[in-house]
């Protein structure tokens, strides 16, 4: 019994060293150009095309690529104030939109004063010196940051 457990033993070592086993995982398969392999299968291309158990050793993974990112960008129509910083009025232009109000915040974006448009210039006299932020009731535009000396 101890000759026929070191026999099988030695067959199973001299097996693993010629690539039997490799073959074994493959299925025997032999690469060619015309195969297809699903993802996470071992697959030996051979030097020798007449010997499936020497050449290179691969495995098929699956790689996905994915685009991230924003969505288009749609055009934010442009939007000008000047002068910043100021000392008392803010002037401000926009393309091709109306603005009927604008709202004043501080930088703790507490909501300071609400001002209608009036020749597209905010009036700032009232204000402490600090910073301002000044949103309008268009959705279109953005807020924009503005210094009062």
């Amino acid at each position: 019994m101890k000759h026929i457990l070191i026999f099988f033993t030695g067959l199973g070592c001299l097996s693993a060293a010629h690539g039997q086993s490799l073959r074994s995982i493959n299925s025997g398969a032999v690469s060619a150009n015309n195969l297809i392999y699903t993802v996470g299968e071992i697959f030996v291309v051979p030097s020798n095309q007449n010997e499936a158990s020497s050449g290179l050793v691969g495995a098929i993974s699956r790689i996905e690529f994915l685009s991230l990112g924003i969505a288009d960008i749609t055009p934010i129509p442009q939007l000008r104030f000047y002068p910043n910083p100021t000392a008392a009025s803010v002037f401000v232009e926009v393309d091709k939109e109306t603005i009927n109000q604008f709202y004043i915040y501080d930088v703790s974006g507490k909501l300071i004063d609400s001002l209608k448009n009036t020749n597209n210039q905010i009036d700032l006299s009232g204000l402490q010196p600090g910073t301002y932020f000044i949103k309008t009731d268009n959705q279109h535009l953005e807020s924009f940051k503005i210094i009062k000396r």
